[in-house]
């Protein structure tokens, strides 16, 4: 039985320490002052501590530390995170949303404290990735300023055949069995490979990178014989350059950006002097080599007029199934010929 000087003894659990005070005062045992105000206090230290407890528990399990603890752990990548892997991790979101941005299209998923933007070329058959995630009304690194890395090979399909691997390190991946991907996608001397024992046998990026400098089409017969643009002025109007890079750099006579977009970046194009090498192509690709082309016969007939190039372009064309293909030599053949005044 308790007595004055030994007090029943309290249990310090979190859920039922002010239960036990309460009771314990209100019993008809005697207790000093002291003993009472004891009693009190480990009840409200107990219910403060378990409060806070609760509330870190809250903290750690809200949808904002999540997206940042798996970031840390490398569980969300730029441009390889899809939305199912996000949702697995945080469950279904609170609203979606779907918009397109020029030629891609936006997924936007949101969820309490968080917000995440994925994105995938509109052309192109491939799921949509992460962009960008905010938690807790801050961005989280997820390796946008870094060199993607590929974690595996089911990565290889979340990229389209726009950007490729151009950039990319491959070095984790086991590619031979990927044959068939790795020749659609275009790459460049930044991408990374892994050693070649993990490389498909008839695959050579060095190669290829080789190869893909070499304009075809017989043009470097043309250069051998001189033909090769020397002394022709041509004036390039596009979107800004890289007026450093090696294939052109001492070859500027001047360098002059247009328009309202100098106000918004700089009138250099920013990157590294790569090779890149893509088996695809249309009207950006098309437009400078039928210029240069131009710029051969120009070198050949400085006075030949712009509609008899285009004519001859035309008419000395080779003639395919999928269409006419542009025959630099017989193009050549056909300026020699021109009578011009």
């Amino acid at each position: 039985m308790a007595d004055e000087n030994h007090p029943q003894p309290i249990r310090q659990t979190q859920g039922s320490a002010a239960l036990e005070a309460a009771t314990l005062l209100s019993s008809n045992q005697k207790f000093s002052c002291s003993n009472v105000l004891l009693a009190l206090a480990i009840s409200l230290l107990l219910l403060i501590i378990a409060g806070s407890a609760g509330a870190n528990a809250a903290t750690q399990s809200s949808p904002a530390e999540i997206v940042r603890r798996a970031a840390q752990e490398g569980k969300l990548a730029y441009k390889l995170t899809t939305p199912e892997e996000l949702k697995a991790l945080l469950g279904p979101a609170e609203k979606e949303a779907v918009k397109r941005d020029g030629g891609m299209d936006i997924l936007d998923l949101y969820y309490p404290g968080v917000r995440a933007q994925f994105g995938r070329m509109r052309e192109f058959s491939v799921p949509f990735t992460l962009l960008w995630i905010n938690a807790g009304g801050k961005g989280v690194d997820i390796g946008q300023e870094r060199q993607l890395i590929l974690r595996n090979e089911g990565d290889l399909n979340r990229l389209d055949t726009f950007w490729g691997y151009a950039g990319v390190s491959l070095a984790r991946l086991d590619l031979r069995s990927h044959l068939d991907i790795l020749e659609k996608m275009p790459f460049d001397s930044r991408t990374v490979w892994p050693e070649s024992d993990k490389m498909p046998m008839d695959f050579n990026p060095a190669t290829l990178l080789e190869e893909g400098k070499n304009p075809g089409l017989g043009v470097r017969s043309l250069h051998e014989q001189g033909i090769d643009g020397r002394g022709v002025t041509i004036a390039i109007i596009d979107q800004p350059l890289l007026k450093d890079h090696q294939e052109y750099a001492d070859r500027w006579v001047e360098y002059e950006p247009v328009g309202l977009t100098t106000a918004m970046m700089p009138p250099q194009m920013h990157g590294p002097d790569v090779y890149t090498f893509d088996r695809t192509g249309g009207m950006s690709w098309a437009a400078p080599y039928m210029a240069g082309l131009a710029a051969l016969a120009y070198q050949v007939k400085p006075d030949i007029d712009p509609k008899t190039i285009v004519d001859l372009w035309l008419k000395t064309a080779m003639q395919t199934d999928v269409g006419p293909i542009i025959n630099p030599v017989g193009f050549i053949e056909a300026v020699r010929k021109v009578q011009t005044k």
